[in-house]
C-alpha cells in the first residue's frame, strides 16, 4: 500500500529514531560528564537540547502518522499484541526498528496489522 504523504513520514521517523537514540546518550551520559569529565560538562547540554528537539518532533510529527488500513500510529508501540511479522530487533523496540526501517528501505510494515507500506514520492 502506498501512502499519501510520504516526505512526513520520513521526517517523522528521523525525529523518532533521534529521540530513541538520544534518550539513553542523556541518561549513561549526565553521570559519566559530571563525575568522570565535570570540565565538559556544559559542552554536553547540546545532547539534552538536541533531546528535546528532537522529543518535540517525535510528539508533533511522527504521531500524527497512521496506518492506512488498522488506523494505529506507525512510529508509536503500545502495551498490546504486535503482528508476526513485525520487525523488531531484540534490544530495540518496535517504534525505532519501524523508523529506522523506513528510513533505510522506504517501507515499513505496521506493527499491529502486518501491511506493508510503502514511501515512495
Amino acid at each position: 500500500m502506498l501512502y499519501p504523504l510520504p516526505g512526513r513520514a520520513k521526517i517523522g521517523a528521523f525525529f523518532c529514531a533521534l529521540a530513541v537514540f538520544l534518550m539513553p546518550v542523556a541518561l549513561i551520559g549526565t553521570p559519566v560528564m559530571m563525575f568522570v569529565f565535570p570540565e565538559y560538562f556544559f559542552h554536553f547540554l547540546w545532547v539534552y537540547a538536541a533531546l528535546l528537539v528532537a522529543a518535540f518532533g517525535y510528539i508533533w510529527i511522527s504521531l500524527k502518522i497512521r496506518c492506512r488500513v488498522c488506523s494505529c500510529h506507525l512510529y508509536h508501540s503500545k502495551n498490546c499484541h504486535k503482528h508476526v511479522k513485525a520487525h523488531r530487533p531484540y534490544p530495540l523496540g518496535y517504534s525505532f526498528s519501524a523508523a529506522v526501517h523506513t528510513l533505510l528501505f522506504n517501507w515499513v510494515r505496521c506493527m499491529y496489522c502486518g501491511t506493508a507500506i510503502r514511501f515512495k514520492e
